[in-house]
């Protein structure tokens, strides 16, 4: 009988193929148990960069589920076994359904003759499947596995908190063992963002605004502590908004990471779907409903930005000084925004 010792060896191993490429290993910056999962988070150790968390647990048929979120909010599932003969570099396709929905198909890619896995598409929707269901059916080319979902909801949302948290982390570059070596330079967390980001990130929003015709907007000067995130923020009768500038990303990352944080950040239920969108634009919308109260709906707008990276134009209802029945027009600002970005900006 294989011990608990071996499929924690198999977990790391699993948690370190999840993460990245077969050639690297992962080393972990911190593990804890929940529910009955282990959760960590982990570095590159070859970069010393954080590169994913993961969770795993260990069911009665011997095999190991795992879930994973990356740095840049990918996500994956992988399954392990001491006793599988897996061809190493080999794919196999997937179908997989969360109680008895419609099922879908995945790429699983043997990343040992123990151990497979399959990056799931970037949806809130599955997420969310994940999270609120009672049981995960997988059927390989051979054969069917089934899992409980006991304690996802906690433990999937644990995972993108991780990953939320430990995004810019660096783990400190130990000392050379050779006194007379050059030391490598010290990994650093990214610097403030730029006071520059805040200028272009103004005049950027002064200008579409305008464009669009929105009447009545001004720009907020003292960006509140809780939204520091954005470059900028401003308010018009019955919407408020805010820009944000993403250097290293692109409308479709930008769009998914966004969604990810919504639904990590909704105590209660959550959803998000796609706008119309034109001109190699995305728009998506997310809303959250908590404690009985009226959906709080947010829009995003994302476009490409010429020195790289997107700006991603926020909009949300404002009730200050209205009934709690007017109604909102952000939807109709989303679009115009998105026409007036379009045409001054790419």
């Amino acid at each position: 009988m294989i011990g608990n010792r071996y499929f924690s060896k198999l977990a790391l191993m699993l948690v370190a193929a999840c993460g990245f490429s077969a050639s690297a290993s992962a080393e972990s910056i911190h593990q804890w148990k929940l529910n009955g999962w282990l959760v960590g988070a982990y570095t590159n150790d070859k970069t010393k960069q954080f590169s994913h968390c993961a969770a795993s647990i260990k069911y009665r048929s011997g095999i190991l589920l795992l879930f994973s979120v990356t740095k840049d909010f990918r996500w994956m599932m992988g399954f392990a076994n001491p006793e599988w003969q897996l061809n190493k570099g080999s794919s196999y396709t997937i179908r997989y359904a969360v109680d008895g929905l419609a099922a879908q198909q995945a790429t699983a890619v043997a990343i040992t003759p123990k151990q497979v896995v399959a990056e799931l598409p970037a949806k809130t929707a599955l997420f969310q499947q994940f999270r609120q269901g009672r049981l995960l059916k997988v059927q390989g080319e051979g054969k069917s596995f089934g899992f409980s979902l006991d304690n996802t909801s906690s433990v999937l949302a644990e995972v993108l908190r991780c990953a939320n948290r430990y995004k810019t982390h660096s783990a400190p570059v130990s000392a050379s063992k050779n006194p007379f070596e050059k030391p490598a330079a010290t990994a650093s967390l990214p610097a403030p963002r730029a006071a520059n980001n805040r200028a272009e990130a103004a005049a950027v929003t002064a200008n579409v605004l305008s464009s669009a015709g929105i009447q009545g907007f001004s720009l907020v000067s003292d960006i509140p502590e809780t939204l520091k995130f954005l470059d900028a923020i401003w308010k018009a009768p019955g919407v408020i908004g805010g820009l944000q500038i993403l250097e290293t990303q692109t409308p479709v990352t930008a769009s998914s990471r966004r969604i990810a944080l919504d639904a990590q950040n909704c105590q209660g239920t959550f959803a998000s779907g796609k706008l119309p969108a034109s001109g190699g634009a995305v728009r998506v919308m997310t809303a959250c409903t908590a404690n009985g109260a009226e959906a709080r709906q947010t829009e995003y707008t994302i476009v490409q930005r010429k020195k790289g990276g997107v700006y991603m134009f926020i909009l949300m209802a404002n009730r200050t000084g209205q009934a709690a029945s007017a109604p909102s027009d952000i939807g109709n600002h989303g679009t115009r925004l998105m026409d007036a970005a379009l045409k001054s900006i790419q």
